[in-house]
């Protein structure tokens, strides 16, 4: 089990979601007695959304300079995320050489855009997928439901995104989780997916030890 691992929120805005990363990282490291630490990162340009690319971008819904950061007053209510400022298309292709992050676990997605959603997936090009990466990921997707008025769907925005990434990949695929869709009382049910690093020199490697020993005590009772 890894000791250290990295959490990575893109589209940082106000910052809500990030320091609520940081209270749960740092309950869930208070729970564990030390058994895991946590490093957070957040990709935001700083300066609000791009100007849009392409009508896939949704720029009925979305514009430019929309979610504006307040840097300084982020930055003063951060406890040890580390914000990596500009255009995710720019600041993803040295992330890993940069910061040597501890491999990743999870990653939140709130970019808005098809474009920019795209150019968060660079990260899944690092060569070194076993030093950065678990061989799973939890991955939360904002914006793949929304209003009736801002009609997502698999043709723009994210989902579109997820549909490119996943045609052109073949080592790692994204796909919408199965075992949350039945809980009624859990509301991001349809926003919690999961990527399969199928060329992760792990990915095999047997994690069910603990339901086969179950498994086996039930059998005992019968």
């Amino acid at each position: 089990m890894e000791k250290k691992v990295s959490i990575i929120e893109f589209g940082v805005a106000g910052g809500n979601g990030l320091t609520a990363v940081e209270y749960l990282a740092s309950k869930i490291e208070q729970h564990l007695n030390g058994g895991i630490e946590f490093e957070i990162y957040g990709f935001d340009t700083g300066e609000g959304l791009p100007e849009p690319e392409s009508k896939e971008d949704l720029p009925y819904w979305f514009e430019a300079k929309q979610y504006k950061m307040d840097v300084e007053k982020l930055k003063n209510r951060l406890t040890r995320a580390k914000l990596i400022l500009g255009n995710v298309k720019d600041t993803s292709e040295n992330f890993f050489k940069k910061y040597n992050p501890a491999p990743v676990g999870a990653l939140f997605y709130d970019m808005d855009y098809h474009s920019s959603t795209r150019d968060c997936f660079k990260l899944f090009d690092e060569s070194e997928i076993e030093k950065f990466f678990l061989p799973r990921l939890y991955l939360y997707m904002d914006d793949v439901i929304g209003q009736d008025i801002e009609m997502y769907g698999e043709f723009n925005g994210q989902l579109l995104a997820i549909k490119d990434f996943n045609q052109r990949s073949d080592g790692i695929k994204i796909h919408l989780n199965q075992n949350l869709l039945a809980r009624n009382n859990f509301d991001a049910k349809h926003q919690i997916y999961y990527a399969h690093l199928f060329n992760h020199l792990q990915y095999s490697s047997f994690v069910g030890a603990e339901e086969k020993d179950i498994s086996q005590q039930l059998l005992k009772l019968k």
